[in-house]
């Protein structure tokens, strides 16, 4: 009976891309993988082994999937053919077979957004220390893995400088409210961190989506959370207040202050003061984009249209939001803080 030794349940995993120096240049995904649980299996009995091995051949694969869909990508993958020295934790490397940028785009477009589940399971023959006979050698997860969406970015899409990818972190600030002593900061926030909320799990959707109607459906989303912001008296004037005691605004008088103040905040959230718009503000134009785009069935003129969005429209609408709220919850957070 062939011997086994089994290795499975890391600790702590690491995904990384990786270009090779020489020509032709070669990308390969490379797993980095700290074991605790290693066994082998011989005449019937199994036992704690920590010792080196050799892999002669071995062949398997890496799954990746978005954490909230059953969606998978499959690469196949192997482990150097090299001499892996005894040590607890084992520190193994598994590798992929090469991959165009191209495939890289593919999968990342699978995997949306989302933190990303990761599981792998490669097979293969080699010479086990203390084994005289060859020996089948199993290197697998145990169960999924997850590593975080900004983890992925930074060590596999901006590894691959062909790519060109620029990440937009979704930044969620820890706040208690219950911190908050003035009621109209606190006013504010409670409602900014409400339309955050809804615009995240509106983002959660985005894997799931796949249709035109699909993408209208997160857009629309967006449109509805900003509609509730935009040009609100109560949230302008506490943000124009946050911008002069932060010192965010100098001038000679301070009523050039307030003016210029206000004109700035009227360019993010608008202004009812403003029925000229002649500062559009970023919610406005975040607003109107997101209507255009999944609501209206005529332009200006009357003329009749149908909206076709696809993920890129959606996931613009969703994250220029995002990025909006988010400045705002910072800057009322820092204003609190000041107080």
């Amino acid at each position: 009976m062939v011997a086994t030794l089994s290795i499975s349940d890391p600790r702590r995993i690491q995904l990384n891309a990786e270009v090779s120096k020489e020509y032709p240049r070669k990308l390969v995904l490379k797993l980095y993988a700290y074991y605790y649980r290693s066994e082998l299996e011989r005449e019937g009995k199994t036992v704690e082994c920590f010792g080196g091995f050799h892999v002669l051949t071995s062949s398997g694969y890496i799954s990746l999937s978005p954490s909230t869909s059953s969606e998978k990508v499959r690469i196949r993958a192997y482990i150097y053919g090299v001499w892996n020295p005894s040590s607890k934790p084992r520190y193994i490397t598994i590798v992929s077979d090469p991959l165009s940028r191209k495939d890289l785009s593919e999968i990342d477009e699978t995997l949306g957004v989302e933190d990303i589940n990761i599981y792998w399971s490669i097979e293969g023959y080699g010479f086990v220390e203390g084994v005289p006979d060859l020996a089948r050698i199993h290197v697998w997860a145990g169960e999924p893995h997850r590593i975080s969406r900004k983890d992925f970015v930074t060590n596999v899409l901006e590894k691959v400088d062909m790519l060109r990818r620029a990440f937009l972190e979704v930044i969620v600030e820890p706040i208690d409210l219950r911190t908050v002593r003035d009621s109209r900061i606190k006013t504010g926030l409670t409602l900014l961190l409400e339309k955050q909320k809804l615009l995240l799990e509106a983002m959660r959707k985005l894997p799931e989506a796949s249709t035109s109607t699909d993408f209208r459906g997160v857009i629309d989303e967006v449109r509805r959370v900003v509609e509730g912001i935009k040009r609100n008296q109560d949230l302008c004037e506490l943000c124009k207040e946050a911008y002069m005691k932060l010192g965010l605004v100098e001038a000679t008088d301070s009523k050039i202050v307030e003016e210029a103040a206000e004109e700035i905040i009227a360019s993010i959230i608008g202004s009812p003061k403003d029925p000229d718009r002649k500062l559009c503000g970023l919610l406005e134009t975040t607003f109107y984009y997101a209507s255009r785009i999944a609501i209206h069935a005529t332009t200006l003129s009357g003329e009749p249209y149908t909206p076709c969005p696809n993920r890129a429209e959606a996931e613009f609408a969703v994250q220029q939001a995002l990025v909006e709220l988010n400045y705002l919850i910072r800057l009322l957070k820092r204003y609190n803080e000041r107080l």
